[in-house]
């Protein structure tokens, strides 16, 4: 369990969208945890966040007169990340997941509406809820072809989901959440270029809302939120040749903070 938190931690480090679902899902389909630290690691080289250059370029030229065609809805295709992701998936479909299986997106029809995926094909869900806006080229990502945004945009870790779910169920048990965060502690610097600008304004506004969220959840008295933020400040979009220095870094610092007083306290452990 350890080895799967310091996992959705590194991929929140690089930046990867909703990396929670994509480490989620795979583990929860029967792939261990060694085995998708080792596919993050091979995602070095592969080319999974670079951009078509000569598409987008062809995409921009069209956007003038006299064609005025709509400029590219992203520039990074993805299809690297699916079929990494898609070799470690052991089921196709979330109901079929030995451990249940949730993963959150924002639609895509102009009303940004929180979508919390539940049943359907595994990878889709999955990858619609990493596409991050004007960044990630969206997908289907259900049976009926509907496009998804990543997740992020509205419950960066997710919280009200989960108490949702929980209530849903009705059990009266007080429910203990253990939640893997960064903060935009390593973006508060001048953003230079296109890309880091967007992504910079995107992160800061997930900051503002998840504040928000974690105040609302901790006020709650039947839910206890226990948070693990490394706070590591070293971050790149994409870039996965530091996935193993990072994943260590982040083990060790969030080891810490699993063996601290405070948290075993207000797990009633100690």
């Amino acid at each position: 369990m350890r080895l799967l938190l310091f996992l959705i931690l590194l991929g929140l480090f690089f930046g990867v969208p909703c990396a929670g679902s994509v480490v989620g899902g795979g583990w929860a389909s029967g792939c261990p945890a060694l085995e998708i630290l080792q596919k993050t690691i091979e995602l070095h080289g592969t080319g999974a966040g670079e951009v078509n250059i000569f598409r987008f370029a062809l995409r921009l030229l069209m956007s003038l007169r006299p064609f005025r065609k709509p400029l590219p809805d992203g520039i990074v295709d993805g299809g690297s990340f699916l079929d990494k992701i898609k070799s470690g998936l052991r089921v196709d479909r979330i109901e079929e997941t030995p451990i249940p299986f949730r993963c959150i997106a924002c639609k895509d029809d102009g009303t940004f509406a929180r979508k919390v995926f539940r049943k359907g094909p595994l990878l889709p869900a999955i990858y619609s809820s990493m596409s991050i806006p004007g960044v990630v080229i969206p997908r289907p990502g259900d049976d009926a072809g509907n496009t998804y945004y990543d997740g992020g945009i509205v419950e960066k870790t997710p919280l009200k989901s989960v108490i949702s779910d929980h209530a849903r169920m009705g059990s009266g048990r007080r429910l203990v959440l253990i939640c893997t965060h960064f903060g935009n502690e390593a973006a508060q610097m001048p953003q230079k270029g296109f890309l880091r600008r967007l992504l910079g304004t995107i992160s800061a506004l997930e900051d503002q809302l998840w504040d928000y969220q974690l105040a609302e959840a901790r006020a709650r008295e039947d839910v206890t939120v226990v948070l693990l933020n490394p706070k590591l400040h070293e971050r790149g979009m994409f870039n996965f040749e530091r996935a193993e220095r990072m994943y260590l870094a982040a083990r060790e610092v969030s080891s810490q903070q699993l063996g601290s007083a405070q948290i075993g306290q207000s797990l009633g452990l100690v």
